[in-house]
């Protein structure tokens, strides 16, 4: 490999290796077992060949029943046969419906609120009466917008631990929005309300600024009524202006009595406080001057560098030990990822400054952090990463038709004929497939389920409707063996007003139970 590699350089790297018989390091890693593959790149079937041939490399593949979303898991067993040996089934997957096995309530909502905070109390109660821990619970879902911020803001309201990965992006931590603060001042011309949001946001210790000096509330207040809205000149006048003025205003009515002493004191203070703001802004916007187009990569991951290292205050950034851990993660995520720009010089050695700034955005935009401590909450995350796990009580939530599962859209760069004619897997296939593993696979990870949708679809502000995967459950639970549209099936208010559903009547308005009543 050159001096640049993607992950297939270094996995191909790896596969010769092995095969060379130079990888001291399997000594140590003992038998590999490859967990619930889909799909193999050339690189890694390579890798796996070759660990093959030293007998230290086992591969699991998932099924779930179902013809549709196992048809790519098949195709790799045939694939990796030819390594690996005939693959061995264990369990029941010939005639058995796998992960749609079982009863699953199903339950409808008015809204996307109501409906999370109905599973809220289905959580305590099971917490409750069962005395199911919360790290054996999970609450799983398909739509990021608007489930993925919904689920966590009711969960946290309610104080109900949440484990799972988190949601914001390196660029909305803390650490993040110091240093995009930094590079966007100048552009934004200084703006009064966008520099005291950074100030009052971030954690920010500004060189040169004594710690009893700092204090970003009375900068905004001094700021505001020195009459300041953007721009350097205003800054720098109307700042200076507001001290003087002050500074007159104090010693005149001290002289005639008109203010007390320490009032006359607390003036002399802000205006003090005025100037200081001043020297701040102006060496604010001496530092954050990058480097002249035309100038390396490294010299604006340089500039970039030092700044971030000049204004982040790293003392009063956590409060406790986790906040402290979870600060310095981010820390080091950003500050790697300005070395990994000053390296494009070796690809263009000329940059711009505005350049520079769209590629630290982009790098910025990558999932950071975690839910709360692993195995200690409800488990919150996607369909996708529900694969695999093991609970005992779950809930899928936002079954609405069209999101779950969403339309396909064909590739306009490949289109699906040319695949089809050449005997390959089309793109909407491919994609249908995965999502129906996806789903199959978050709804065997435990005996108790319920599917859930509501009424209005929160998205859009318009009538939902339930989605063809729930309508299965109901379905079976009619004696039917599929997700045909049956009319009694779609009709709105039949699920709301407890008309027949599939065969099955609701325990309550709002709510049913696939193939009995409930007792809630």
């Amino acid at each position: 490999m050159g001096a640049w590699y993607d992950p297939e350089d270094l996995t191909a790297k790896a596969a010769e290796v092995v095969g060379l018989g130079q990888a001291a390091a399997l000594d140590d890693l003992g038998h590999i077992v490859i967990f619930l593959p889909r799909t193999v790149s050339p690189a890694e079937a390579s890798l796996i060949d070759a660990l093959a041939r030293e007998g230290r490399c086992s591969v699991i593949l998932g099924l779930s029943g179902d013809a549709q979303a196992d048809g790519p898991t098949e195709g790799l067993a045939r694939e990796l046969e030819g390594v690996l040996g005939n693959a061995v089934a264990i369990g029941g997957t010939g005639d058995s419906p796998g992960a749609l096995a079982g009863e699953a309530d199903l339950h409808v909502a008015p809204t996307t609120h109501e409906e999370m905070r109905w599973v809220i109390r289905q959580i305590v109660e099971e917490a409750d009466a069962r005395g199911t821990p919360f790290h054996r619970m999970a609450v799983l879902y398909r739509m990021e917008n608007p489930y993925g911020a919904v689920i966590r803001d009711e969960l946290a309201l309610a104080g109900i631990p949440m484990a799972g990965p988190g949601r914001d992006t390196l660029a909305e931590t803390t650490v993040g929005r110091t240093l995009r603060g930094l590079l966007s001042l100048a552009e934004k011309d200084f703006q009064r309300d966008e520099l005291m949001d950074w100030l009052t946001s971030c954690p920010v210790s500004p060189p040169g600024v004594r710690p009893e000096g700092f204090n970003p509330t009375l900068w905004d207040t001094i700021s505001r009524s020195a009459g300041v809205v953007g721009g350097l000149d205003q800054w720098r006048e109307r700042l200076e202006n507001y001290a003087r003025n002050t500074m007159a205003r104090a010693d005149d009515d001290e002289r005639t009595d008109a203010i007390s002493e320490a009032r006359a004191s607390a003036m002399r203070d802000s205006a003090a406080a005025g100037l200081e703001l001043r020297r701040f802004v102006l060496d604010l916007a001496e530092a954050v001057k990058p480097p002249a187009d035309g100038s390396r990569w490294e010299a604006f991951s340089d500039w970039a560098s030092g700044l971030f290292g000049q204004y982040l205050d790293s003392v009063s950034a956590a409060t406790n030990a986790a906040e402290w851990e979870r600060f310095e993660s981010e820390k080091e995520s950003v500050e790697r990822i300005l070395k990994e720009i000053a390296a494009a010089d070796a690809i263009n050695a000329r940059a711009t400054a505005e350049e520079f700034k769209q590629v630290v955005e982009a790098s910025l935009q990558v999932p950071q952090g975690h839910l709360g401590p692993t195995g200690q909450g409800v488990f919150v995350s996607s369909f996708q990463n529900g694969v695999g796990m093991s609970f005992d009580r779950i809930w899928l939530v936002g079954m609405i038709e069209g999101s779950v599962p969403p339309a396909q859209r064909p590739d306009p760069l490949l289109p699906e004929t040319a695949l089809a004619s050449a005997g390959s897997l089309t793109r909407s296939r491919r994609l249908a497939a995965q999502e129906r593993y996806e789903y199959l696979s978050a709804l065997a990870t435990a005996p108790r389920r319920t599917l859930s949708y509501p009424l209005a679809d929160s998205g859009s502000r318009r009538r939902a409707h339930p989605s063809r995967w729930l309508l299965e459950h109901a379905h079976r639970a009619g004696g039917g063996a599929g997700p045909q549209r049956d009319p009694g099936l779609v009709r709105q208010p039949g699920l709301a007003d407890g008309n027949p559903i599939g065969g099955a009547r609701a325990g309550r308005p709002g709510q049913w139970s696939a193939g009995r009543r409930t007792g809630l």
